[in-house]
């Protein structure tokens, strides 16, 4: 009698089992401990069920066929299974071959764009954008040509299949473990790959200079992808020679020495507790981890209830508004800019936003003389109280016009049609 056909799956994962294995209860493979931030409910669940949605990789075709995509994953979660494990077992990054390189980059980039979040904020952009019309007295678009749920899931098989360019982005990056230090262990959850940035600007994009993207690979190991520039910042100036608290200097240290020699960092409660913010934050639903302990959680979300229902990875500003305050640029004034390999803040005395040309003096020209060997600069960004208040791209020179005491300087254009176009905007 002939077997009938195998029915596909319909139980599909976003974080698949073989990650979800390693943040286990006890470490058995068995279970894991969620958190659901639209209730607060703390439960376990086992493996199969936790991560993942009924019929999640679906998808309806134009005739009508249901295609179910969800075996495309297979290779690519053994894949990744075997490159987690190996470094969770090695806890080493130096010399790491070239094929095992490209494969960890191309699993953090499958997990980043197979997530709920992803397909949640192509539909929830468009819906923003609206919004920000009708604000104005614009017409908005009719409910029915907003993106839908299947045209959502398609989308995500677009990114999926043209991700090479993420993946030569994290190729281009530093590696770095981080390992807890105390008794504190890494969460991880339904949108896992996280990005942060130290950039004045909080660029988070993939090629963002600063950017750093983080994927807890297990309870106790923490993979991050660093944008090259932190790696020279920390190595530019022997940090040992600087007049720093070593409260303050002994964690940069260990991260240089981590960067250079491949082994995990070292890191307190508190800073795994801060990458666990990230994932609370970051998080469209649901948290996963080895204990049930999420306090954290509890309290980020009594603190901030919009965390509960997240939506999109994006937050679509109202028209005529600014840029919101720089987390990284601290209060007063300030030049930001971008040079070939690092990024720098230089502190102003004074700078007239409304002036022709961008002038600025300040008291610190030893410093200035060290963001010269960097130039020329990608951009400049100007800070009054952490707000940005004029930005210049496309190339950009330093003009020394005094030197002493205080140093007085112009900021231009390298390009002299940029230049001239803003001295004709500045007598206008």
């Amino acid at each position: 009698m002939a077997t009938p056909p195998q029915r596909p799956s319909r139980n599909h994962h976003f974080n698949p089992r073989s990650v979800l294995r390693r943040f286990s209860i006890d470490g058995r493979g068995k279970q894991v401990w969620v958190y659901d931030k639209t209730t607060a409910r703390r439960f376990s669940a086992g493996l199969g069920g936790a991560g993942s949605a009924n019929d999640y990789n679906t998808l309806v075709l134009p005739d009508g066929e249901i295609l179910n995509f969800e075996d495309a994953f297979g290779d690519i979660d053994g894949v990744f299974a075997h490159t987690g494990d190996t470094l969770t077992r090695n806890r080493r990054v130096a010399d790491l071959d070239p094929a095992f390189r490209a494969r960890l980059a191309d699993g953090v980039v499958v997990q980043f764009l197979r997530t709920p979040m992803v397909r949640s904020t192509f539909q929830a952009l468009p819906r923003q954008l609206a919004e920000r019309i009708a604000e104005v007295g614009l017409e908005t678009p009719a409910e029915d040509e907003f993106p839908t749920d299947n045209d959502a899931r398609l989308q995500s098989l677009k990114f999926l299949a043209e991700r090479d360019d993420l993946r030569a982005a994290l190729l281009e990056k530093d590696i770095i473990l981080l390992e807890p230090a105390g008794d504190a262990r890494f969460w991880t959850s339904d949108h896992p790959v996280v990005r942060v940035s130290n950039a004045p600007n909080g660029d988070t994009g993939f090629r963002a200079m600063g950017v750093q993207i983080y994927l807890p690979v297990a309870s106790d190991l923490m993979l991050g992808f660093l944008c090259p520039s932190l790696r020279r910042q920390l190595t530019h100036i022997p940090l040992e020679s600087m007049r720093v608290d070593s409260e303050r200097l002994a964690p940069l240290i260990a991260w240089r020495n981590g960067l250079l020699s491949g082994r995990p960092v070292p890191v307190d409660d508190a800073t795994v507790q801060s990458f666990n913010h990230y994932q609370v934050v970051d998080s469209r639903r649901f948290l996963y981890a080895t204990r049930d302990d999420f306090d954290l959680a509890d309290d980020i979300l009594r603190r901030n209830p919009s965390v509960r229902a997240v939506e999109s990875m994006i937050s679509m500003g109202r028209i005529g508004e600014g840029l919101g305050p720089s987390g990284t640029v601290p209060e007063g004034k300030w030049l930001a800019l971008y040079g070939r390999e690092r990024t720098h803040l230089i502190p102003m005395i004074t700078w007239d936003p409304a002036a022709r040309v961008a002038e600025v003096v300040t008291d610190l020209p030893a410093l200035l003389d060290d963001v010269l060997g960097d130039a020329p600069f990608k951009s400049a960004e100007f800070y009054v109280d952490r707000h940005a208040l004029r930005v210049m791209n496309g190339g950009i020179e330093l003009i020394v016009l005094d030197r002493g005491r205080t140093t007085r300087f112009q900021v231009v254009h390298s390009d002299p049609s940029l230049r001239a176009l803003d001295e004709l905007l500045g007598r206008s």
